[in-house]
């Protein structure tokens, strides 16, 4: 499980603290830096998330990124009023970076040829645009997000 390993290398190896200090040297202030380093370390967890099985609809990849308490923790899923919520712009970003992962990873893969990049490129922001969609359905209430991603 290359991913978990690189993930838990993050945290064994201190790389979280490393990224955060080069980024505030940059002129990031602490809570922009931790917010990357939380990005960073999610996206390491879910790099592959457009070529895992059983991930073809969106739902199943809704199902599973909520499942990570840190997904949650970046997205502020949060309780108001006995409903589930998540933010907006949170959401949009992970998608953002969803997508940038995503678009490096097909580009980079030599045994693709360029016909068969273009493709699963057009999968991945067909995917990415659904979730978009659901979300904005979903009023940013967790439960609509996973019955409009079933859709």
């Amino acid at each position: 499980d290359y991913a978990e390993q690189s993930r838990s290398w993050i945290d064994e190896w201190l790389l979280g603290r490393i990224i955060s200090g080069t980024l505030r040297d940059r002129g990031a202030d602490e809570q922009q830096s931790a917010l990357a380093v939380t990005v960073i370390k999610n996206m390491t967890s879910h790099q592959s998330w457009f070529e895992t099985p059983g991930l073809d609809h969106a739902y199943q990849l809704v199902e599973t990124l909520l499942s990570d308490g840190e997904v949650q923790q970046l997205l502020r899923v949060n309780r108001y009023q006995d409903i589930l919520w998540f933010d907006k712009h949170a959401f949009e970003r992970l998608l953002w970076w969803m997508l940038v992962v995503a678009v490096v990873t097909i580009g980079a893969d030599s045994t693709r040829t360029p016909a068969e990049a273009s493709g699963a490129i057009g999968e991945v922001y067909r995917t990415i645009s659904q979730l978009r969609a659901a979300a904005e359905a979903s009023g940013y209430q967790v439960e609509k997000l996973l019955a409009m991603a079933q859709v």
